[in-house]
């Protein structure tokens, strides 16, 4: 893959670490450095890909032209394996000391068993030596470890801008005053914003991460809740002005365990004369009877949204959350945008972006919230981005009462 080579990617020849204390005889020197050499995956895995330190894991696979579009490509695995094949290669290359994971795991497991038989044990910490690469095929993974402290030993200690004694002279009731202020002042502004509820039916957890990945995006510019569908309280319903639905679907086409009941409740407040045991892919849309609601109040005029998770490896796709949607039709509701589908197989994250992002510009736009610095055709989120939405770009426009 001589396309690596566009990442520019650099690393040091030899790891000097300088923030750790040595105890021994009952001192502790504070600046002890030591240096020793890398394994391939400190660098390939840990330092590249981690999405905490430089995250190029995707950028990597797309790069090596692997579909990231779904798991089932096996992308992640595919360019952790080349980049570490290619930090093996570069450090060989330049003559400089490195090692592979398998190789470190085989030499720990000989000096485990040589300390287990000198001195009856040697104090290990599984999740630091099990490598990030290959799990169960390394030999540690099936090592069975006992983390206790011997002394002379190295030892982590407080960073020094965390330890460092402040000048500030700051009085804690002033301090303590000023922070009142600001929680009374947001918890003001947020009771004035517009409430939108979402709710999900989850059977592997993944819709009620995409649940509260779109409250991440909306929560700087609305008042949202997330709520399991087995848990929400049906007599919040009239009252609801705005809500979003995120349900995944099982089996031949029914709903998850937790988003059963809600569906049969619901499909009973549309149809009141029929009666159903459980919602499943049902066309909704075909039905003429007359909802509970338009029976007795005309005026209910929900707003809402519906995504579907499901795989078209199955018959029924997304069925469960297409029949939701045209529950909320059929009881009068108003898509505020169309919608949503996400395959399993192919491009489930990517199709849940584009509906988050569409149903949070149609809720900007319906409720008079501006986005400032920001078009409604360049509004744009990378998948990274769900946890890092900076309040500041958001300005009310008007506050309701």
């Amino acid at each position: 893959y001589p396309q690596l080579d566009r990442l520019g990617l650099r690393w040091y020849a030899v790891p000097v670490i300088s923030n750790m204390a040595l105890s021994c005889g009952g001192l502790t020197f504070t600046a002890i450095p030591f240096n020793g050499w890398y394994m391939s995956t400190e660098i390939s895995v840990r330092n590249f890909c981690d999405e905490s330190r430089y995250n190029l894991l995707k950028p990597t696979a797309e790069l090596l032209g692997y579909n990231t579009s779904t798991h089932m490509s096996l992308w992640k695995d595919r360019a952790v394996l080349e980049l570490t094949a290619a930090v093996l290669h570069s450090y060989q290359a330049a003559g400089v000391t490195m090692v592979d994971h398998h190789s470190l795991a085989e030499s720990f497991i000989k000096h485990l068993h040589k300390e287990n038989k000198l001195r009856g044990g040697c104090p290990s910490d599984w999740v630091w030596i099990v490598p990030p690469l290959s799990g169960s095929i390394c030999p540690v993974f099936h090592q069975e470890m006992l983390n206790y402290k011997l002394k002379p030993a190295y030892e982590y200690q407080a960073d020094a801008w965390m330890s460092q004694l402040s000048t500030n002279n700051h009085k804690f009731k002033k301090n303590s005053n000023l922070v009142k202020l600001a929680t009374n002042m947001t918890s003001h502004l947020v009771t004035k914003c517009q409430k939108i509820t979402i709710l999900y039916a989850s059977e592997t957890g993944r819709a009620e991460s995409f649940a509260y990945n779109l409250q991440e995006l909306l929560q700087n510019a609305f008042n949202s809740k997330v709520v399991c569908m087995d848990q929400y309280d049906f007599e919040d319903f009239k009252n609801e002005n705005c809500i979003f639905v995120v349900a995944s679907t099982t089996g031949n086409g029914e709903g998850p365990e937790n988003g059963q009941a809600f569906g049969k409740k619901l499909y009973e407040m549309a149809y009141p004369s029929e009666n159903m045991k459980t919602i499943c892919g049902t066309n909704t849309s075909q039905h003429q009877h007359t909802s509970q609601f338009s029976l007795f109040d005309e005026s209910f005029h929900i707003l809402f949204s519906v995504f579907g998770l499901g795989s078209k490896a199955y018959p029924n796709f997304c069925a469960f959350a297409k029949s939701i949607n045209n529950l909320l039709k059929t009881l009068g509701g108003k898509e505020i945008y169309p919608i949503g589908e996400g395959d399993e197989l192919c491009g489930q994250e990517d199709a849940f972006k584009t509906w988050s992002q569409g149903c949070f510009k149609a809720a900007c736009e319906k409720f008079s919230v501006k986005i400032e610095n920001q078009s409604t055709h360049s509004f744009q989120l990378r998948s990274e981005d769900y946890h890092v939405i900076f309040p500041e770009i958001f300005i009310m426009k008007s506050l309701h009462e």
